[in-house]
Order: structure tokens, then C-alpha cells, then sequence
């Protein structure tokens, strides 16, 4: 939907997406709501588990972009079989916009060195019986390592300071993130600044 308000001109855009974990609980909201939205925006909603069916239900070089945000570090193997398939429905010339988060970001870091906790996989969601969070991050070189391996070229990467800025900057974070918590992500957005390689996501864009 940002995309499409972004752009001037009339884009078909489509979302491939399986909605399973989106139910009332989630904190997205139900999926029902989120499909209504975009579909009311013109975007044309795909239900695939992309997991067990490899290949993307379109055409060879039908896109000049694909955007992958936060979903790699779901899959619970590699997404090579994945990043190739985007390769393919790619026009030429056409580009993919790799986004996650940083397995070496300070988030990650304080986790494991000073909590003592699992730097992405947290124990009591692992344990259930469905689980939907991360499997496994990657690094900034990894990043780019993946799409070099799926045939992509010119890649290039950056490193954000988001979601953290915004935890640590947005007021309507505060009530939840107060006190001590507050001044925690303060001090890991200011070292995240100074440091780039702390920073919590990466973006990595690859050309076909």
C-alpha cells in the first residue's frame, strides 16, 4: 500500500503472502482485515505457503521489482530455492529489495551476552506446537551472499537503525517501553548510530 501511494503512476502489484498466523491474537490484527485493506487498495492477494510450494504462480519476467521484508529469516531452511524463483519472474534489469534483521545487531548482541537469551528464538514460542518466528538471521555479508548465490547481480547493501529509532524516539512507545526500558533503547539507538554494524536491519538490493 506504500508503494502505491508512493509511485505516480498505476503499478499492478500483487502480495504473496500465507496468512496462517494471522488471527486475532496477532498483533497485525486478524488476516481477514489486512486482505480486505489491500485488496480495497487495488493489490492482488496470492495465498501461498512459498515454504512448500516453491514456485511463485506467475510468468518468467513479469516484474521490475520484488520486495522480500522480514520473511528469510522464517523459513525454517535456506532461501535460495525462493530467491531463485524471484529471479525468474524478474524482468531484465529488474531488481529485488532484500530486507531482515541483523543477526550481529545490538538487539541480538544484548540478548545473548548480557540476558543470557536465545539472540532470536525465543524458548517458550519455540516449544509450541506452531511456530512462526525466526529459525534463523542473517548477517550483512549473508545477505548479500544469498542473492550472489541466486544469481542476482550489482548487489549492494545499507544498514538501518529502524525499528529501534522508532521504539526509542515514537511517545506513544513510551508507556510500554518506560523507565528503565526507555533509557535502554536510547542508549542502543545512540550506540547503533555510532557504530553501524549494531544496526538492527539490513537492506540489500540485487539486479537480474
Amino acid at each position: 500500500m506504500c508503494l502505491q501511494r508512493l509511485t505516480e503512476e498505476s503499478h499492478a502489484l500483487f502480495l504473496v503472502d500465507r496468512f496462517v498466523e494471522y488471527t486475532k491474537r496477532n498483533r497485525m490484527g486478524p488476516a481477514g482485515r489486512g486482505v480486505e485493506l489491500m485488496e480495497e487498495s487495488g493489490i492482488t492477494v496470492v495465498n501461498q505457503d512459498i515454504w512448500h510450494d516453491t514456485r511463485l504462480h506467475f510468468e518468467s519476467d513479469s516484474f521490475d521489482l520484488v520486495t522480500i521484508f522480514d520473511v528469510v529469516e522464517h523459513l525454517p531452511g535456506h532461501p535460495l530455492k525462493l530467491l531463485k524463483e524471484v529471479r525468474r519472474v524478474l524482468k531484465d534489469k529488474g531488481a529485488v529489495l532484500l530486507s531482515g534483521p541483523n543477526l550481529l545487531g545490538i538487539t541480538e548482541r544484548i540478548k545473548f551476552l548480557l540476558l543470557g537469551k536465545h539472540p532470536y528464538m525465543d524458548f517458550n514460542l519455540w516449544i509450541k506446537e506452531e511456530y512462526y518466528s525466526h529459525y534463523r538471521e542473517y548477517t550483512r555479508k549473508e545477505y548479500c551472499k544469498l542473492l550472489d548465490l541466486s544469481g542476482f547481480n550489482a548487489i549492494h547493501s545499507i544498514m538501518v537503525n529502524e525499528p529501534l529509532k522508532t521504539l526509542a524516539l515514537n511517545r506513544q512507545a513510551y508507556g510500554k517501553y518506560g523507565g528503565i526500558k526507555r533509557i535502554a533503547l536510547f542508549g542502543m539507538y545512540a550506540l547503533a548510530s555510532v557504530f553501524p554494524n549494531l544496526k538492527p536491519t539490513v537492506y540489500c538490493v540485487g539486479e537480474k
